[in-house]
């Protein structure tokens, strides 16, 4: 502890004072997360009662503040941005892609995992169906998923191209992603 503590010019201590600190440490970060985890569960009964209207949020300060001395400083949700795809249920995320060169796999692995966050996401462009599942039950519907993970996304197989409609689902993450796609040589 004190060589950590050297390193970050702090004072070095005795190994009774250093345990002694220790010791507050854990006691202090329990107390917090209790305290935190009762006020959520106090709105989530208002959430249960249909009063979305007066749940709150909740910022702790280091010291109590104000007249009253609080702690927990109570806060009025914020409303949803029409703009954020998890908070509007008919968001649309714009993707212009090279679809004569961008394969399935980079799609599936950059766009909708890196970037999107989806973790098991299910594609669909008009009646055509891609599950990309971690594990499949059917070994047929597996190979079928891998044969076309190295195909172009124009490929008629999967049918992306311009101006293209792409409804992304997850259930696993019970969330959902209209895409347009628009095509670019230049990408």
């Amino acid at each position: 502890a004190n060589l950590r503590a050297h390193v970050f010019g702090i004072e070095r201590q005795t190994l009774f004072r250093t345990k002694e600190i220790a010791g507050n440490i854990i006691p202090a970060i329990a107390t917090t997360n209790a305290i935190i985890a009762g006020a959520m569960v106090l709105e989530a009964f208002k959430l249960l009662d249909g009063r979305l209207h007066d749940c709150k949020t909740f910022y702790k300060h280091r010291e109590p503040t104000g007249r009253k001395a609080l702690i927990l400083i109570p806060s009025s949700l914020d409303e949803p941005k029409p703009s954020c795809p998890v908070c509007d249920v008919d968001a649309a995320a714009l993707l212009t892609i090279n679809t004569h060169k961008t394969p399935l796999s980079l799609f599936l692995s950059r766009v909708l995992k890196q970037e999107l966050g989806f973790s098991e996401p299910i594609i669909c462009v008009g009646d055509n169906v891609i599950e990309c599942l971690a594990k499949f039950e059917d070994p047929h519907e597996e190979a079928m998923v891998a044969e076309r993970m190295p195909r172009a996304l124009s490929h008629a197989s999967i049918g992306i191209g311009d101006q293209t409609s792409v409804m992304v689902e997850d259930e696993v993450q019970d969330s959902k992603l209209e895409i347009i796609v628009t095509h670019s040589d230049a990408m």
